[in-house]
């Protein structure tokens, strides 16, 4: 991530999720996502725990904080159904 980046914390303890039924639910921090997209530090296929959630400017892509790094949210999925 480029220094020049800005980070926004709207919503740090917290993601909010829709189901396919609309249904609403808050998962609060922390919580596990996998990793489908290996890094330097967290190889493909592991479990993880998403420490915050925020969004770095100007683009406002949801990023988590995972083991002390801002990483982007489409790097993992979240297993849960309700």
């Amino acid at each position: 991530m480029s220094e020049s980046f800005s980070l926004r914390y709207p919503s740090y303890g917290c993601l909010y999720l829709v189901n396919e039924k609309g249904e609403l639910k808050v998962l609060y921090t922390p919580f596990r996502v996998l990793c489908i997209h290996e890094t330097e530090t967290i190889p493909k296929g592991t479990t993880v725990y998403v420490e915050a959630v925020c969004s770095y400017l100007p683009v406002y892509v949801l990023a988590y904080l995972v083991n002390g790094k801002i990483l982007p949210h489409y790097y993992f999925i979240i297993q849960i159904k309700f």
